[in-house]
Order: structure tokens, then C-alpha cells, then sequence
């Protein structure tokens, strides 16, 4: 057959299945098919139910929470503080907050370092298990909180959000390296000892044996134009720029070199004074929150109102205005603040050398007493 004729017979046979194609197509479902179509459609519409379900279920939470949210919780307010509490507790809360500030903040009532500031309220008994002997079994034992307890609490919560109110307002004290609590613990008091006992300053070893000049300065509350030449000796600013060494930019190089290996004083106290104050300032945020907080107790109820006046005050000013006390006399209280916190430690013999001398004492009678060792 030709190629010709190969091509014709090819189309032939291709026109004969075009029908059968458009016949399958055109031809109903079957049984299985439409079931399963079926199938798909239930689905949909149930999918569709659902979904209208959970919208309704969602909008009917939205509104009973809405409805129910001003019988579950209450706000009232106490001078300028705003407090969220349950209803049966209004009252309660409206007495206690007011003692607090009475008794503890006046003059700070209404002041606006408490505008933006929710204080929550709950009194509730609680229930502690506690463990008997003998035999050992479980009991329910009710425990509740004193009266004096719940106002050391709301003290407490007023307390931080005025610390908060001082840290974040662009003052004195807030510029002055402060920690986070004016509440100074007792911990705190024992590590100033300690970096002052071991701080390679001058001013720090003055003010250990009663300078209460060198205290005032050591917490840069009198700043000269180079406090640095105060605080530290000229070996000790040579001893700063070996240690900072790391810190000074490769243009600076030749400057270390000069102050550190050829001790020339200028060249040291240049690249001091171009360091960071965080680096030049002997006396850490402990120290200082210290000295803050003793103010504050010699301010007596009106430190706190007194700290928040000092917003345009340097901190030297500020602490005298909050406690009413001269420099020499707040400088000698937080000087035997930290000096109480030394460790006993007793001159003589301890224990080992006690036992050293028992041990030696020991060895030399038997000594004496052996034929081996005996002289003579």
C-alpha cells in the first residue's frame, strides 16, 4: 500500500471513533457515579450547617461575655489609682488603698505618676494542705491573710509603679545608673561592701576609713570636670587603661602605648577621658539604689512625695531635698550601712591553726620520748 493510501485508511478509522467519543460522553452516569455525586452534595450542605453552627455559637459567647463582664468585675477609684476588684470587694479595696496612701504616700495621691496605672484587688482565703505525723494523712487547713499582710502587698505594687515613673521620666535620678528597686535589699548591702573593700580606687579606700567627702564623690553625686582624677590615683588610671585596653580603637594605639608602657599620665587620662561613663564610674546601681533608699527612710511619709519634685535636680540635690540631711550626714549613714555588712572575721587563732599547733606539739613529744630520736 502506498503512503498515500496508508494516511486515507488512518482518518477513515479515526471518523469512525469520533462518534463512539461523543456517544460515551453524552451517555448517562452510572449507578456509582451519581451516588457518589451525591455523596459530595450531602457533604457540602452539612459542612455549610456547621459552619453557620459555630458562627452562631461564637457570636452567642461574644454576647454573654459581653453582658456578664460588668457583674464579674468592678473598678472604683482611690484619689488618682484605678483598681479593678470584684464587686462584693469595693469597699474593701477603696479602705485599704486608702490607709496605704494616707499612711505611706501622702501629698502622692494625686499626682500623675499613677494616671496610667491598673492595680488589681483580690481577698480571698486560701486552702493549704499541710502534713501531720503520726499517723500521716492530709488535712485541709485554712490559712488567711492578715490585714497588714494585703497592705505590705498594695504598698508594694504602688511602690513599683512610682519606681517605674522615676526610672522612665528624663531626670536627674533616672540618668543617675539606678536599679530597679528603691527598696534596697539586704543581699545588696553585702555586695556594696564587697566591691568597695576590693575596688581599685582611691576614693572607695577613703571613704572606708571615714571620709564622708570621698563617699559623696565615689557615688558621682559631686562631679567635677574630671572626677576620674578623684577617684582614681595615676597608677590606678594606667591600671584602667591596660585592663580597658581592648576597648580603645586602633587610632587611639599609640595613646596606649604611651600610658602603658611609658606611664605618661596625659596620655592616659586622654583616653579616659574620651571612655564611656559607664566605664569611668567606680560605683555600681547597688550602691546608689542604697543611697536612695536611705533618703527616702529619712524622708520619712514624705520621701516619695518629696523624690518626685526633683525632676530638675541633679542627684546630689535631689537626695537632699527627698531627706532633709546634709551631705556629711547621709554620706556617714550610707558609709555605716555598708560597713555593717563587713564579715565577722576575728583576729588569733581559728580552728586550723589550733589544730596545727595540737598536731606539732603531738609530733615533738613523741620525738622526745623515742630512743631513735632521742639527742645524746
Amino acid at each position: 500500500m502506498s503512503r498515500f493510501g496508508a494516511r486515507a485508511s488512518l482518518g477513515a478509522a479515526l471518523l469512525c471513533l469520533l462518534p463512539t467519543a461523543l456517544q460515551a460522553q453524552a451517555a448517562p452516569a452510572s449507578n456509582a457515579e451519581q451516588e457518589l455525586l451525591l455523596e459530595i452534595d450531602s457533604l457540602v450542605e452539612i459542612s455549610r450547617e456547621a459552619n453557620a453552627a459555630l458562627l452562631r455559637t461564637q457570636q452567642h459567647h461574644l454576647e454573654v461575655m459581653r453582658d456578664a463582664a460588668p457583674s464579674v468585675l468592678d473598678t472604683l477609684e482611690v484619689a488618682s489609682l484605678r483598681i479593678v476588684t470584684l464587686p462584693h470587694q469595693v469597699d474593701l479595696a477603696a479602705e485599704l488603698f486608702g490607709e496605704v496612701m494616707r499612711e505611706r504616700y501622702p501629698g502622692v495621691e494625686r499626682h500623675d505618676a499613677l494616671d496610667d496605672v491598673w492595680f488589681a484587688f483580690q481577698w480571698q482565703a486560701q486552702l493549704q494542705p499541710i502534713l501531720v505525723e503520726s499517723p500521716e494523712y492530709r488535712v485541709e487547713s485554712l490559712r488567711t491573710v492578715s490585714r497588714e499582710g494585703v497592705k505590705e502587698q498594695i504598698d508594694a505594687m504602688v511602690r513599683l509603679a512610682l519606681t517605674h515613673h522615676v526610672l522612665g521620666t528624663a531626670s536627674g535620678l533616672s540618668g543617675w545608673r539606678l536599679a530597679g528597686d528603691f527598696n534596697a535589699p539586704k543581699e545588696w548591702q553585702i555586695r556594696a561592701y564587697r566591691e568597695f573593700a576590693t575596688m581599685p580606687a582611691r576614693a572607695a579606700r577613703s571613704c572606708l576609713k571615714e571620709d564622708p567627702a570621698a563617699c559623696w564623690s565615689i557615688l558621682s553625686l559631686d562631679l567635677g570636670p574630671n572626677p576620674e582624677r578623684e577617684w582614681y590615683t595615676p597608677v590606678e588610671r594606667q591600671a584602667m587603661v591596660a585592663r580597658l585596653a581592648h576597648v580603645f580603637s586602633r587610632s587611639e594605639s599609640s595613646l596606649v602605648v604611651r600610658c602603658t608602657d611609658e606611664g605618661l599620665t596625659e596620655a592616659c587620662d586622654e583616653l579616659i577621658d574620651g571612655l564611656p561613663n559607664y566605664y569611668r564610674d567606680p560605683s555600681s546601681q547597688r550602691a546608689k539604689s542604697i543611697m536612695l533608699s536611705l533618703a527616702l527612710q529619712a524622708g520619712g511619709t514624705d520621701g516619695w512625695a518629696r523624690l518626685l519634685e526633683t525632676t530638675a535636680m541633679t542627684p546630689g540635690d535631689a537626695l537632699l531635698h527627698i531627706s532633709g540631711l546634709s551631705p556629711e550626714e547621709l554620706s556617714s549613714r550610707w558609709r555605716d550601712l555598708i560597713l555593717s555588712n563587713r564579715p565577722n572575721v576575728h583576729a588569733g587563732f581559728g580552728m586550723t591553726q589550733l589544730f596545727t599547733t595540737l598536731w606539732v606539739l603531738l609530733f615533738a613529744s613523741l620525738s622526745m620520748r623515742s630512743t631513735r630520736w632521742r639527742l645524746g
